[in-house]
């Protein structure tokens, strides 16, 4: 499941006019949505909206069919909104042992596919730290202390616990699901990009995407799927932050119910 992969922009080539019939048919059962009449086919609309209001030329696009709901909640970012009476902080470099640098090293490698990109001239820096997990590897988080003070909480609030406890009584189902690296998917706000910078061996780096660790995480992403689930939320199914149920009053029901819940996660639906 991802929210902030929402370039769209699939094409399939159509068989010539002067291709056998055999070899059009052979390629129809390759990809269903070859015609093999037009040369070249989008697989559906798509409308651009601006992804920095400071830059035109960062785009983001999403299907024109796309419900207007999970639309809008595409279009979220994560906003810092640094109060300008704190000053900027960069934090000194802390020392690693060999375990912890090749572990930062390594997941490193991992984010810059598409998670962090690197910095030049950022006015917050952060360290990373390293916590070894209960199997033996290293959990990589980023000490944004000094960040997080100069961000003003945002009052969104979370669900009570107890009253989503109580709302799945009487249900015979339940699935549980937990999205996969939920933070990730939302983008950084641009602008705000370099104030999550932090330092390696290797340079620095920010991240494009929203990490753990910032203050206003939880609330960015739980007001996002409060958008994105709101005609199911308290109805089939319960969101905290990037946990969440599926529910059924009737267990006959459910494969239904949970695929209506797949469409409205998935940003091609």
């Amino acid at each position: 499941m991802t929210f902030c992969d929402v370039v769209m922009e699939e094409a399939t080539e159509a068989a010539s006019e002067d291709v056998e019939m055999e070899e059009a048919s052979l390629a129809e059962d390759i990809d269903p949505r070859i015609t093999g009449a037009d040369s070249q086919t989008s697989v559906e609309e798509l409308e651009s909206f601006l992804a920095d209001p400071d830059d035109p030329a960062k785009k983001l696009q999403v299907g024109k069919d796309l419900h207007e709901e999970p639309k809008e909640a595409l279009k979220s970012c994560h906003h810092l909104n640094i109060d300008p009476k704190f000053p900027s902080h960069r934090q000194k470099r802390r020392p690693l042992n060999s375990d912890k640098y090749e572990a930062l090293k390594e997941e490193v490698s991992k984010l810059q596919s598409n998670f962090i990109r690197e910095a030049r001239y950022p006015k917050w820096v952060s360290n990373p730290v390293l916590v070894k997990k209960p199997n033996g590897k290293m959990r990589t988080c980023i000490d944004f202390s000094n960040l997080n003070q100069a961000c003003p909480k945002d009052s969104f609030p979370l669900p009570r616990i107890d009253q989503l406890v109580d709302a799945t009584a009487g249900h015979q189902l339940l699935s549980f699901m937990d999205a996969y690296s939920g933070y990730n998917q939302i983008p950084m706000y641009p602008p705000d990009e370099e104030h999550t910078s932090f330092v390696t061996d290797k340079g620095l780096y920010c991240y494009k995407v929203m990490p753990f660790g910032l203050k206003n995480a939880g609330a960015t992403y739980q007001r996002l799927v409060n958008k994105m689930f709101a005609n199911q939320l308290g109805s089939t199914m319960e969101v905290y932050v990037d946990d969440m149920l599926v529910k059924s009053l009737r267990a006959e029901d459910h494969i239904r119910i949970s695929q209506r819940h797949s469409k409205s996660s998935d940003p091609t639906e």
